[in-house]
């Protein structure tokens, strides 16, 4: 009797297990797998890419650069492009400016981006950021250092403008 039992439980078993597997032979409609949809670009990705700065620029301290203030400009993009003033003395900066530049090629009012809502969208907080970037540039003697959250365009776009500029400065 207990393999009747035995026999009954593992063919209910095998059946159950039957019963679960899809059917193929095309009688019923088969479900249609949902196609993953492509990545959507950020807003950032749709604005501009900015290149990376030229891997030969001559970098404060090795004896390569002239004396004097050298301006560049980082790429155009939407909201105009940023700018940078920079001061060479004996191989060293002494002095960076860091600006965002309209569309006109006029310096933004600093007071309409401080990091809160102006015209319904929230602007960073670029009156302190471009101080901070330049303040990081001076004390590494770098144009290479790390953008600042919620500023990674502008940042990248300012670390370019340096660049440029220490590359009018190369002797």
């Amino acid at each position: 009797m207990r393999k009747i039992i035995c026999l009954v439980l593992i063919l209910s078993f095998v059946l159950a297990l039957g019963a679960c597997r899809p059917n193929n032979t095309g009688d019923q409609a088969q479900a249609t797998p949902t196609p993953t949809p492509a990545a959507t670009p950020t807003p950032a990705q749709e604005e501009i890419v900015i290149p990376t700065p030229d891997p030969t620029t001559p970098e404060p301290g090795q004896g390569k650069l002239k004396d004097g203030t050298y301006d560049a400009t980082g790429e155009t993009w939407k909201y105009g492009n940023e700018n940078a003033t920079i001061d060479i003395k004996d191989d060293k900066i002494t002095k960076i400016t860091l600006r965002r530049l309209t569309n006109e090629n006029q310096e933004v009012n600093y007071e309409e981006w401080t990091g809160v809502e102006f015209e319904g969208k929230v602007r960073p907080n670029l009156k302190e950021f471009r101080e901070e970037m330049a303040k990081r540039m001076i004390d590494k003697q770098t144009y290479s250092v790390d953008a600042i959250a919620g500023a990674t365009i502008s940042c990248d776009n300012w670390m370019l403008a340096v660049s440029r500029a220490l590359q009018q400065a190369a002797k």
